[in-house]
């Protein structure tokens, strides 16, 4: 709310420009980076999956069930994880 230039009122004081403020780095943390995409992708080309990815995908292949999630939850300890990794392997 910017001021009307009455003394007195809701919208007292000296009419403003309303500022927008630039953005933070915090703003971005988490976000998933072009150069960090590539190079995890270049790796898990080169290196291959991890042994417990590799069952999770013989595991997937025949069927999601409660223990198979749980499974794949090992790893993460969060099930946003798992089920990312689930989807990841399925398609």
């Amino acid at each position: 709310m910017t001021g009307t230039g009455i003394a007195v009122g809701l919208r007292k004081g000296y009419p403003l420009t309303k500022r927008t403020p630039r953005a933070r780095p915090s703003n971005t943390k988490g976000k998933l980076g072009k150069r960090v995409a590539l190079v995890r992708n270049i790796i898990k080309e080169v290196a291959g999956l991890a042994p417990y990815e590799k069952r999770l995908s013989e595991l997937l292949k025949v069927r999601i069930t409660w223990g198979r999630l749980r499974f794949s939850l090992r790893p993460f300890f969060t099930s946003s994880f798992a089920l990312r990794t689930i989807e990841y392997y399925l398609c």
